[in-house]
């Protein structure tokens, strides 16, 4: 990711990720039978973008809010209920505030804005439990920190000398 200053106390970061989850091509499950059941995933690999920004101001308070877009690496051909995904878009916000010279305080809100998605209704036996899902969550953060002293410790010299009695 990237980030930058575009004002003093304003910061704004840029960020993406790949996620390799082609390789997820089945889920086998060996049973105590010694069978293996087999269940075709093929998922896809992902991207995800997400951006934000911070405003520190009146020297205690920070400001923050951010948004999202995750794509599901989960295929139609193979969604269930194991895990109904789909393309996410977020959005968040929050305050932070130092209460003392050692103690902070964060609250957050973020939502993952209502989407729905249908199983594929090609092959009538993938995937066996067919259904329309619907994704929508809130979650809401509160944090307290306490910084403890950290002792400023000069690291410990290496010897770097040699030994004139020391056989080499």
């Amino acid at each position: 990711g990237v980030a930058f200053r575009p004002l003093p106390g304003c910061e704004i970061e840029l960020d993406g990720n790949w996620s390799g989850w082609s390789s997820y091509e089945r889920l086998d499950v060996e049973l105590p039978d010694g069978q293996v059941q087999s269940s075709p995933k093929n998922w896809r690999s992902s991207y995800a973008v997400r951006l934000g920004a911070e405003y520190a101001f009146l020297d205690r308070w920070v400001a923050r809010v951010g948004g999202s877009w995750d794509q599901t690496p989960v295929p139609e051909s193979t969604l269930d209920f194991q895990l109904p995904d789909v393309d996410r878009w977020v959005l968040s916000a929050g305050l932070g505030a130092r209460i003392s010279s050692v103690v902070t305080a964060d609250l957050g809100v973020l939502v993952v804005l209502p989407r729905q998605r249908e199983t594929g209704s090609r092959d009538p036996l993938e995937p066996p439990v067919k259904g329309r899902f619907e994704i929508a969550a809130w979650v809401l953060g509160l944090s307290v920190g306490v910084e403890l002293e950290v002792l400023d410790v000069a690291p410990v010299a290496l010897a770097t000398e040699t030994c004139s009695s020391c056989a080499h």
